[in-house]
């Protein structure tokens, strides 16, 4: 379902096709220089699972979920018919899959095609990934702190995206309750 030679790229329109078996570390991976894509933290969730879902990830807050970037693809119904759903060609299969979780017609999808985004300038130098560590009795003052800032008109914070995990087992022992990762596009000392 995932082979490096499947993978395409067409510069004029700047999208990329890919099997939808394929893992967001591969896409990572396919990606040409200077451009970006919302891809999620883990590097072996499959694109089907991503993109159907919705996608919400670290780089949404400035290019929205991922299925938003959904161009096209190509699905095979249960009766064998082969469907290439477009916004010209297909749009209510396309838009009944993206982000739906529902893939209509009983059809599996095969492969997309993705829109890329150029990547800011800000960010052709540097993309910093930041982990914060919350301890429990913070989380739930550090959650709403975070919440202002990202939902303030201040443009420092409009390059800023990511997620957060709340109450990780393995982290209680350390009284940590919450892990937030954000993603920064643009360089460190920023």
């Amino acid at each position: 379902m995932c082979t490096r030679e499947a993978i395409t790229f067409d510069q004029t329109s700047s999208t990329l096709r890919i099997p939808a078996g394929c893992p967001q570390g591969v896409l990572l991976s396919a990606l040409p220089d200077n451009t970006i894509f919302p891809v999620g933290n883990c590097p072996t969730v499959g694109l089907g699972g991503l993109l159907l879902g919705g996608g919400m990830t670290d780089a949404s807050r400035y290019l929205g979920l991922a299925c938003d970037s959904i161009e096209g693809l190509t699905m095979v119904t249960s009766s064998g018919e082969v469907i290439n759903a477009t916004r010209e060609t297909h749009p209510d299969v396309l838009y009944m899959a993206c982000g739906s979780g529902v893939v209509p017609k009983g059809g599996i999808v095969t492969r997309f095609t993705l829109r890329l985004s150029p990547l800011p300038e800000s960010a052709r130098a540097e993309v910093s990934r930041i982990s914060v560590f919350v301890s429990s009795n913070a989380t739930a003052n550090t959650l709403t702190q975070l919440q202002t800032m990202l939902a303030s008109e201040d443009e420092r914070y409009w390059k800023i995206g990511g997620g957060g995990v709340v109450g990780v087992t393995e982290l209680r022992d350390m009284d940590i309750g919450l892990v937030l990762q954000l993603l920064y596009l643009g360089p460190g000392p920023d």
